[in-house]
């Protein structure tokens, strides 16, 4: 992730991606959610640190995590390990 003009911008780096303009604009939930899976984190380490920052429901952190993942992995920006 890299700001340009004062936001926050995702830049894929595969040219086979479905990404307008192989470009995403995360908002300031995805931002957070960006830099944890920045080193290896597990599903439940993002939900926590959205918990804690925006100070939510369990089950909307999850389901925003989730929403959040399934659309990284779709655009093939984030890659799912074991």
């Amino acid at each position: 992730m890299r700001e340009i003009a004062g936001e926050n911008t995702i830049i894929s780096s595969d040219p086979n991606n479905e990404m307008e303009n192989g470009i995403m604009s995360p908002n300031g939930s995805a931002s957070l959610m960006w830099e944890v899976f920045q080193k290896p984190s597990t599903k439940e380490d993002a939900v926590q640190q959205v918990v804690a920052e925006y100070n939510v429901k369990i089950e909307k952190a999850r389901n925003a995590v989730q929403r959040f993942i399934n659309e990284l992995l779709q655009y093939k920006v984030l890659e799912e390990t074991e």
